[in-house]
C-alpha cells in the first residue's frame, strides 16, 4: 500500500516539491470504535468543567454514536468532532445551566432521540428530616418530589415559574394520608 501511495505522490507532485519533504506519513482511516474514543476524550474536558459546578453529565451510548456520526466525515476524518460536540452538547448544556434548569447537584442524562439529543436533569440530594429519617428529593421537569427512606412520597413541590425562569414562587403540596 505504501509503495502504491508513493507512486501516486510521484505522479502528482513535481520532484522539486517531493525533495523538500522529509517524510511521508500514511494514515489509516479511523473506524467507529476509534471515533467513539475521540468523542470520550473530548467529552472529558467538558464534563470536568461542569463537574466543578457539581453537575454530573452521563451520556448514553446512543448519544455518543450520534455525535460520532455527525462529527465524522470520511474525507476530513475526525476534524469536525470538536465542533459537533460543541454544537450538540456544550452549547445546549450551557443554555440549560444559564436558564437555571440544571443547577448544582444535578445529574444530567443525555440520550439520543431520533436525530437529536435529549437532555434530562434530575436533582438528587439526601438530607435528614425532623425524625432523622433520610429523605430523598428528586426533580423532574418543574416538579420536586420528596420521599422518605422507604421511597414513599409525602410531599410535592411545584415550580410555578415559566420554563426558563430560575427564580419564582414555589408551592408545597402536602400529600399525607391523614
Amino acid at each position: 500500500m505504501e509503495e502504491r501511495i508513493n507512486e501516486e505522490v510521484k505522479k502528482t507532485f513535481n520532484p522539486e516539491f517531493i525533495n523538500r519533504l522529509d517524510e511521508t506519513v500514511i494514515f489509516n482511516p479511523l473506524d467507529r470504535k476509534e471515533i467513539i474514543q475521540i468523542v470520550d476524550i473530548e467529552l472529558e474536558k467538558i464534563l470536568a468543567r461542569v463537574a466543578e459546578r457539581d453537575i454530573e453529565v452521563r451520556l448514553t451510548q446512543g448519544a455518543k454514536s450520534l455525535i460520532a456520526e455527525k462529527g465524522y466525515d470520511p474525507t476530513y476524518g475526525a476534524r469536525h468532532l470538536r465542533r459537533a460536540i460543541q454544537k450538540m452538547i456544550e452549547d445546549p448544556l450551557a443554555e440549560e445551566i444559564i436558564m437555571g434548569h440544571f443547577v448544582d447537584g444535578y445529574t444530567v442524562r443525555v440520550s439520543k432521540k431520533g436525530d437529536t439529543l435529549n437532555f434530562e436533569g434530575e436533582l438528587i440530594t439526601k438530607e435528614e428530616s425532623e425524625d432523622t429519617a433520610e429523605v430523598q428529593m428528586s426533580k423532574k421537569g418543574n416538579t420536586l418530589n420528596f420521599a422518605d427512606e422507604n421511597g414513599e412520597g409525602d410531599k410535592k413541590v411545584e415550580d410555578r415559574d415559566k420554563p426558563g425562569d430560575p427564580v419564582g414562587e414555589e408551592e408545597v403540596v402536602n400529600r399525607d394520608k391523614a
